[in-house]
């Protein structure tokens, strides 16, 4: 009855596990109304598209940002979520950067556009809302956002992301739990062997 028990323990942890994965592995966490930014030169700049989105993380961005006119703008080389701060010295350590106030620096990337300092733009951190502006050598300024006469902007929900645990974190928690499922089942073996020698 305990074996039964404990598959039915490990089966649920595991389609959770699944679940949680497929829906906030990487997701963008940018809000899917407040996702526009603008340049002169390249036009709109969407953070949160159906395809892929930036992740704003406490201390980084992920992910792409799409703009019809230049392509892909990427926010860095690194994807794996949890805790990352980009060198920005190499072809291989670059990215945007957050100081955990809201501060971002660095560079993003298009093939089209090039190098997109991000030095001047911050994040509200009671709000989410992106202000500032982006410099890209190619497009000029991007304006992160505008109250008029057309208003835009981009704002992350950082309430979510707050209580998503990241990949890191989800593999601490399932190998923890797989560890405890082990341990049980070692104890309630040697308990039988306990019960029987003494039978």
């Amino acid at each position: 009855m305990q074996t039964v028990f404990f598959r039915r323990i490990f089966t649920a942890l595991f389609i959770v596990f699944l679940l949680t994965f497929s829906s906030t592995g990487y997701a963008e966490n940018i809000d899917p109304v407040d996702k526009f930014a603008w340049s002169e030169i390249s036009g709109w700049l969407n953070f949160n598209t159906s395809h892929s989105g930036v992740h704003v993380h406490n201390d980084h961005l992920e992910g792409f940002a799409w703009g019809e006119n230049i392509g892909w703008i990427k926010m860095g080389v690194y994807t794996d979520g949890g805790v990352h701060m980009y060198a920005n010295t190499s072809s291989t350590n670059w990215g945007v950067n957050n100081d955990g106030a809201g501060n971002l620096s660095g560079y993003a990337w298009s093939e089209v556009a090039g190098w997109i300092n991000f030095s001047e733009v911050s994040i509200d951190p009671a709000t989410g809302a992106f202000g500032g502006y982006a410099w890209g050598k190619n497009i000029g300024w991007i304006h992160l956002a505008a109250a008029g006469p057309v208003a835009y902007g981009v704002r992350a929900s950082l309430a979510a992301l707050a209580s998503i645990p990241t990949l890191s974190e989800w593999g601490i928690i399932i190998a923890s739990l797989l560890l405890g499922l082990a341990a049980m089942r070692h104890i309630r073996r040697q308990r039988l062997s306990h019960d029987r020698a003494v039978a």
